[in-house]
């Protein structure tokens, strides 16, 4: 599919916070198939929102908005994808918050 820039007005990106479930290793040795760990590993991405297609969230780490590049893109699937949304006051921040 074609990869379209998101329209966000003014700003070709715009700052978002995606929970996703991420693929992990569910073992670190071998085990029997009942210890494999079946829980989901929720992630969630603080970046700057610069493209999506049908298949796929394309989310940059770093914008530079003089130059337009972007840094460090996760290309998140968006089957994998719980809530993208703008991140608001009661986003935790972790030690800079």
């Amino acid at each position: 599919g074609v990869v379209r820039p998101v329209d966000c007005g003014r700003e070709p990106v715009k700052p978002v916070l995606v929970e996703w479930w991420d693929a992990h290793s569910a073992t670190d040795q071998w085990c029997p198939v009942d210890d494999i760990d079946t829980e989901r590993r929720v992630i969630r991405t603080l970046g700057w929102l610069i493209r999506r297609d049908r298949d796929h969230l394309f989310v940059a780490q770093s914008w530079d908005k003089e130059t337009g590049c972007v840094d460090a893109v996760l290309k998140i699937p968006r089957p994998n994808v719980m809530s993208c949304r703008p991140p608001g006051p009661r986003t935790w921040w972790g030690r800079f918050g």
